[in-house]
C-alpha cells in the first residue's frame, strides 16, 4: 500500500488548485464583499468533491492492498482485479465518504480566508 499512499499527496494539490479558480470564479460572477465566506464555504465544498472524484480509486486500491494483501500478488494484480469489478469496484463507498469531507471542508476554507483577512489587517 505504499506506491499508493503516494498518490495521496495529489489530492490535496488538486484540492488547492481547484479552490482558488473556483474562488475566483465565484468573485467575479458574484463580486459581493458581503458574501465572501460563503464563497469560500462552497469552493472549499466544492474543490474538495472534485479531489476526491479524481483520486478516489488510489484511495480503494490502498485500502485492498492494506487490508487484503495475501489476496493479490501486487500493484497491478489488485488494479487488475479491481478493474473486473467496474466502475463500482473504484468508486465503492464514495458517497459515506464525500458526506464525511464536504462540510468540513468548506468550514475549513471559510475560517482560513476569515484568518487570513484578519492577518493581513494586523499586518
Amino acid at each position: 500500500g505504499v506506491v499508493p499512499s503516494l498518490f495521496g499527496v495529489s489530492e490535496g494539490a488538486i484540492q488547492l488548485v481547484v479552490y482558488e479558480n473556483l474562488v475566483r470564479l465565484f468573485s467575479t460572477m458574484i463580486g459581493d464583499p458581503s458574501l465572501a465566506s460563503a464563497i469560500h464555504f462552497v469552493a472549499g465544498s466544492m474543490s474538495r468533491a472534485i479531489s476526491t472524484l479524481l483520486t478516489y480509486p488510489y484511495q480503494v486500491i490502498r485500502s485492498r492492498l492494506m487490508a487484503h494483501s495475501s489476496s493479490y500478488k501486487g500493484l497491478i494484480d489488485c488494479i487488475q482485479k479491481t478493474k473486473e469489478e467496474g466502475l463500482s469496484g473504484f468508486y465503492g463507498g464514495l458517497v459515506p465518504n464525500l458526506t464525511r469531507q464536504l462540510a468540513p471542508a468548506g468550514v475549513f476554507f471559510a475560517v482560513y480566508h476569515i484568518v487570513k483577512q484578519l492577518l493581513a489587517s494586523y499586518l
